[in-house]
Formats: structure tokens, sequence, C-alpha cells
């Protein structure tokens, strides 16, 4: 009979939380849908739950306003729709937000990149300076080298000026 009950409150545990992280998704939608239309761009809005939060993807037929420079734009409205979705609440949401899957191409890029330049630093023996990226792009590139054998990563400089640089392992 208590298993009986421990599974029965599982089960109505597991619809209440859903039934909260539904709600969540709609608030989180219109708050990215009303942010939009403040700047007033014309684009559409859908949110998925991902994991322990959600993904919003945002599509448009010009992506480009909304990802702006090396995605500054795209990570400034992220963290606006963070600060917001979060407020004055109990749980943590994580929000991944995307325009034109932006974020996958740029990691498949970053990818290149570091293949690219670990088969230069292997002829070379010389380390490869990236260009500034922003920290979630950071942690993709350090990733992607950490099981690399003889090569490491490291970040240098401060703020917007913050670089990685690839190298030989001593």
């Amino acid at each position: 009979m208590v298993l009986i009950n421990r599974v029965f409150l599982l089960k109505s545990d597991k619809k209440i939380i859903k039934g909260k992280m539904q709600n969540k998704i709609k608030d989180i939608k219109q708050i990215t849908k009303d942010i939009i239309d403040l700047l007033k761009y014309n684009a559409e809005v859908m949110v998925l739950e991902e994991g322990d939060g959600v993904k919003i993807n945002i599509i448009s037929s010009d992506p480009s306003l909304m990802i702006g420079y090396n995605g500054q734009n795209l990570y400034a409205l992220e963290h606006v729709v963070r600060l917001l979705a979060n407020k004055n609440q109990e749980d943590f949401v994580y929000i991944n937000l995307d325009v034109a899957d932006y974020k996958n191409k740029r990691k498949s890029m970053l990818e290149d990149m570091v293949k690219k330049a670990v088969t230069q630093i292997k002829k070379d023996q010389k380390n490869v300076e990236f260009e500034s990226l922003n920290p979630s792009e950071r942690k993709i590139v350090h990733t992607l080298c950490q099981p690399i054998d003889g090569i490491t990563s490291e970040s240098t400089g401060e703020g917007q000026d913050r670089k990685i640089i690839i190298k030989v392992q001593s």
C-alpha cells in the first residue's frame, strides 16, 4: 500500500511539474513575442521543452538583424528573455534562444576552425590564436580541444577582447 501511494505521488508530482513547465513555456513565449513586437520585428516564435529548460526558435525571413554581428544581438536577446522569464521565480529555467539555427551553424564553423588549427599546430608547432569569442563559444572550443592528445587551449585577455589560444601541450 505504501509503495502504491509513493508511485501515485510520484505520478501526481510529475503532472504538477509538467503543468508548471507548460505554464512557464507559455509565459516565456509571450515574453519573447512581446520583446520582438517592441522591436517591430516580424518573426515567429516556437518554444519547446529541452531537458530542464526550454529552447526558443525564432523564425524570420530576415534573421540577420536579430542575430547581429557575431551573434551579439542574439545573445543579448537571450539574456534579456532569461532575466525576465526567471524574475521572481523559485525554479530557474535555462533558456536557449536561437535564430535561424545560428548557434548550430556557428558550432560547426568552430569545429572546422579547431580542426584546421590542430592540423596547423601539428605541422608548424606554432600556437594558433582565435578571434574574440563569447563565453559559450570559448567553452565549445575548449571542449573540442580537451580530447585531442598533445593539444591544449587557454583563454587570454579581458572582457570583449578575451581570446583563445590553441597550442601544443607542454
